[in-house]
């Protein structure tokens, strides 16, 4: 996960307006998971439980509305969301 990281930061580092604007979100549940490879998925309940903790989490909570926001304004400037309902098409 440290190749990840790194990318992640480079492209904050690299697009701050977005960071600043509330445009770029990364969530990542950090603790518990570590040796947990892609391919285990008899994990899925301490997987389950590591995320549920993770996103009770007030400062992840917070980060989950602001994302939530950011989509559901993008969406309405596009004409993607009207009210809650996708637009006819």
């Amino acid at each position: 996960m440290v190749e990840a990281d790194e990318r992640s930061d480079r492209f904050r580092a690299a697009h701050p307006d977005m960071v600043n604007a509330k445009r770029l979100f990364r969530f990542t549940v950090t603790h518990g998971l570590g040796d947990i490879g892609l391919e285990e998925y008899q994990a899925v309940n301490r997987i389950a439980a590591c995320t549920e903790t993770y996103l009770n989490n007030t400062d992840i909570v917070r980060l989950v509305e602001d994302c939530v926001s950011a989509l559901k304004t993008g969406g309405q400037r596009l004409g993607i969301v009207v009210s809650g309902r996708s637009p006819d098409l």
